[in-house]
């Protein structure tokens, strides 16, 4: 292939690539317009109340998690101190079961 070739197939790719959107009716300016400015400001607003919004539900997230945690805590020591106070109750209606047990063998006589 000739140089000549090689230089218009060249030209052709950056001639499409440059053009590809006035082909399509498209155009690229390159100033920077208050539309622009304006739409730039509404972005770094959005995202302002966005960052402001997710960081005040993490924080109130957070604080219900640390709550919940407390309350977590609280009942268990309740189940705890009921659990023991269940046994220490128990404790006395066994060995009061144990002795009528015992009474009942007396009165009937030794066993065969």
């Amino acid at each position: 292939m000739s140089e000549t070739h090689n230089q218009w197939v060249l030209n052709l790719v950056v001639y499409n690539t440059m053009c590809d959107f006035r082909l399509w009716g498209m155009q690229i300016d390159n100033r920077i317009s208050r539309g622009n400015i304006f739409v730039l400001g509404s972005m770094v607003v959005g995202g302002a109340a966005a960052w402001g919004t997710w960081t005040t539900t993490t924080s109130l997230l957070a604080a219900k998690l640390a709550d919940q945690a407390a309350s977590l805590s609280a009942h268990e020591a309740r189940i705890r101190a009921m659990e023991t106070t269940a046994r220490q109750d128990e404790r006395p209606i066994l060995i009061l079961d144990g002795l009528r047990m015992i009474d009942a063998r007396l009165d009937t006589g030794p066993h065969p």
